[in-house]
């Protein structure tokens, strides 16, 4: 009996020391990747725009407004991981010159906005859901529609939880669920043992970010009538097409309104040469301008 017990003994703080180095582990890596931030290159963007800002949680968030006196409708842009609103000025200088006032802005902790660190992958939705809540307190009166890539991808499609007016949203390289997305990252870094982290991931995530740390790019398109499209480059070496990415899991996807773009064009099919195709960016802007007066 006594040869028992202390082999439970042994046995729980083995499973205990095991468990506590892996989620110090687990941390470790969280932070490496968000706990740091994103600092902006472009420092001139040479076109014409108003500077303004608002708060997600207790970060003040830079955002810019472009082609102010257009009225056909808003284009929110959501950025990608390591990047900022400016890092699109070639998307919103097409959308402007097609007659579309834009709505970029740098995420927690990336470019000029405040924050130590970009948090994580649910602080994407969360930092849209603050700038669509103040574009409504503005009270434009002009159609929104969403674009947003990666990070962003993810975003525009998670925000469509809440509560928002939202007219069409075009998602590029995005990926399904945060989870799913740092279980894809983790495995290019330790592995085929990656799941033995994954209860680890998903804990210290929910301590950072509470119910957000579940929110899904699938359940936000199902949740709303607003015609989705998601685009993604079959070469995409970040989000994975058959992994991690929104159009792996098109058939969770109930929204009939949802269209699926699958790109396998030389140099045009990863995760950032997408929009170097004007064509796309044509095809993009059809499918806001076909939307803008879908709902009432």
């Amino acid at each position: 009996m006594l040869r028992l017990r202390s082999f439970m003994i042994t046995t729980i703080i083995w499973t205990l020391t095991i468990a506590g180095f892996m989620m110090l582990f687990t941390v470790a890596l969280y932070n490496l990747n968000f706990g740091r931030r994103v600092n902006a290159y472009r420092t001139y963007v040479g076109y014409e725009h108003r500077l303004t800002s608002f708060y997600s949680g207790h970060n003040k968030m830079t955002a810019y407004i472009f082609g102010e006196d257009n009225d056909i409708g808003l284009v929110v842009i959501s950025h990608g991981l390591g990047g900022g609103g400016l890092s699109y000025l070639r998307e919103i200088m097409y959308f402007v010159d097609n007659g579309w006032r834009v709505f970029a802005f740098d995420k927690t902790g990336s470019h000029n906005s405040e924050g130590s660190g970009t948090r994580g992958l649910p602080q994407s939705a969360i930092d849209l859901h603050a700038a669509l809540n103040y574009i409504a307190s503005r009270n434009w009166e002009i159609p929104i529609v969403l674009y947003g890539h990666s990070w962003g991808g993810f975003a525009v499609a998670a925000v469509l939880n809440f509560d928002h007016d939202i007219k069409a949203v075009v998602s590029l390289s995005g990926f399904a669920e945060p989870l799913m997305m740092l279980q894809e990252g983790a495995k290019h870094i330790v592995g085929s043992v990656s799941s033995l982290f994954t209860p680890f991931l998903w804990t210290y995530q929910w301590i950072l970010f509470g119910n957000y740390a579940s929110l899904s790019a699938i359940e936000g398109i199902n949740s709303a009538d607003v015609p989705v499209k998601i685009i993604h480059g079959r070469t995409d070496s970040v989000v994975s097409y058959e992994g991690a990415g929104i159009i792996a899991h098109r058939d969770r996807i109930s929204n009939p309104n949802t269209l699926f773009v699958s790109r396998y064009y030389p140099n045009r099919s990863g995760h950032n040469d997408l929009t170097l195709d004007p064509v796309l960016m044509h095809e993009i802007n059809e499918f806001f301008m076909r939307h803008l007066n879908l709902q009432s």
